[in-house]
């Protein structure tokens, strides 16, 4: 004999809710909406602010300056050769001496070649215009030898003034060239000496700055010390203060945030409760209402007697 199935038990229906419910769930929900965990704005936890690092100690420095020695022996070196007349200055000097006897015979030939030329120019200038003149006054014969030979002489005369004047300007050039000897030779001697005051004194201010510089590196090392030892302990009183600081800045962030937290909690439960209130409210006046049009109505003689009690919260 077969055995019947049992039949599949009904589900159960999920029990309705009550009005208290209704308005709790909706009150929640609007206190969600504007109260809801993380609703209002936290703070982010504040960089810490970094330590100090303790700055690079000052290294002592050496006090023997660095290519001292070489320099003053470089210097000793100048002040020695400063002391011999320069090769240049020399060569000049015994050109100026060669040449004080005026012009070599060179310069006397080209001189006087060009004085010759100049004339010989202006003679043939002068011999030109006399044909020319000669023709147009119709001067010839015996007249026109006489200008001639008036011409020659006056050439001649010239190459005679010309000698003469070179003579003269050889004897001028004597003086020029004496005096630019003596110009030269007086320049090169003060020149020679201050060059020999230079190298001197730059030879006495290297020994002096190697001297200087020594004393200076050791007061230097001294003071390094002192600002190492100061630094240390500025560096370690910024960095304790640091931390400090660092702790506030922490504990006022979380105050902050617990504060913002207790506010969503007390905004939370103080929305929920009012919406519930309003809720409530709006029933009570639906309940009203209704009451009222049931009221019209059988006054105007249909429906049953309105009751003016209020229905019990579910």
């Amino acid at each position: 004999m077969a055995t019947k199935r049992k039949p599949k038990p009904k589900p159960k229906a999920e029990p309705k809710q009550t009005n208290a419910q209704i308005d709790e769930a909706n009150g929640r929900r609007l206190a969600e909406e504007f109260y809801g965990a993380g609703s209002l704005p936290r703070q982010q936890a504040p960089n810490a602010i970094g330590k100090i690092t303790l700055p690079g100690m000052i290294t002592p420095i050496s006090t023997t300056m660095e290519g001292g020695a070489e320099s003053i022996a470089q210097a000793e070196d100048n002040y020695n050769k400063s002391r011999v007349r320069d090769q240049y200055v020399e060569e000049a000097l015994k050109r100026g001496m060669a040449s004080l006897s005026g012009f070599d015979a060179p310069e006397n030939q080209a001189l006087k070649a060009q004085a010759v030329r100049g004339i010989n120019s202006n003679a043939a200038t002068a011999q030109r215009s006399m044909q020319q003149q000669n023709a147009a006054n119709g001067v010839t014969g015996l007249a026109a030898q006489r200008l001639q030979r008036q011409l020659q002489m006056d050439k001649q005369k010239s190459i005679a003034g010309a000698n003469t004047d070179l003579a003269v300007a050889n004897l001028k050039e004597k003086g020029v060239r004496l005096d630019a000897f003596g110009n030269l030779a007086n320049t090169a001697a003060v020149n020679q000496a201050g060059i020999q005051d230079q190298a001197l004194a730059r030879l006495l201010g290297i020994r002096n700055d190697v001297a200087g510089y020594t004393q200076k590196s050791q007061l230097a090392n001294q003071d390094a010390e002192r600002v190492n030892a100061s630094n240390t302990i500025d560096v370690n009183k910024s960095n304790a203060d640091i931390e400090q600081r660092n702790i506030d800045n922490s504990v006022a962030n979380q105050t902050y945030n617990d504060q913002q937290a207790e506010k969503e909690k007390s905004g939370y439960i103080g929305t929920m409760t009012g919406q519930m209130g309003v809720d409530e409210a709006r029933r009570q006046q639906a309940i009203q209402n209704q009451l009222a049009k049931d009221t019209i109505k059988y006054a105007q003689g249909g429906g049953s007697k309105p009751s003016s009690k209020k229905k019990k919260k579910k």
